[in-house]
């Protein structure tokens, strides 16, 4: 049997929600224990404190534009944020292909709460409890959803992906 065209709508629905979240997640990375607001506040140049005007924040387009760089003081925009923009775009662009309907949003917003424990863990060398803890949840709420596996098969799955990185931390700090 065939399988069925991809739903171009779907993938680029996907992709576009992802470089919005995945804008979110990179000021979320950049912001984290800065003492700076994550959710509110304005988005400033990181050198030169200039307050950024809306067309200034539009992902991957902006710093495209702007040649990466502050079109003030001319400094070099973190690399992260496009990075972080782009991944989380093909997440969503991938797992639009990858599946039909409900599973492939599912797959997107796995795919984007590891992209953001993985940009934090490689900056900050950590996995914050809530967003852990939110992964948890998404994966439990898709599996009796019947958009994932059966519940027993999360519930055992999550467990041992707890139990991994919690070896990894504790064998890290002995």
């Amino acid at each position: 049997m065939l399988n069925p065209l991809p739903d171009l709508r779907l993938i680029a629905a996907l992709g576009l929600v992802g470089v919005l979240v995945g804008s979110f997640i990179a000021t979320a990375v950049v912001r984290w224990g800065t003492g700076r607001p994550i959710v509110i506040g304005r988005s400033r140049c990181d050198d030169c404190a200039r307050v950024l005007a809306p067309v200034e924040l539009i992902p991957l387009i902006s710093a495209i534009i702007s040649r990466f760089r502050c079109r003030t003081c001319k400094a070099p925009i973190d690399a992260l944020h496009w990075q972080i923009e782009a991944t989380a775009c093909l997440v969503g662009v991938f797992a639009g292909m990858a599946t039909p309907g409900i599973t492939a949003i599912a797959g997107a917003i796995f795919g984007w709460q590891l992209l953001a424990l993985g940009a934090l863990d490689a900056r900050h060398f950590i996995l914050p409890n809530l967003l852990t803890t939110a992964l948890a949840i998404t994966g439990l709420a898709a599996s009796l959803s019947s958009a994932g596996i059966g519940p027993s098969d999360s519930i055992a799955g999550g467990l041992v992906g707890f139990l991994s990185l919690w070896l990894v931390k504790h064998g890290y700090r002995r």
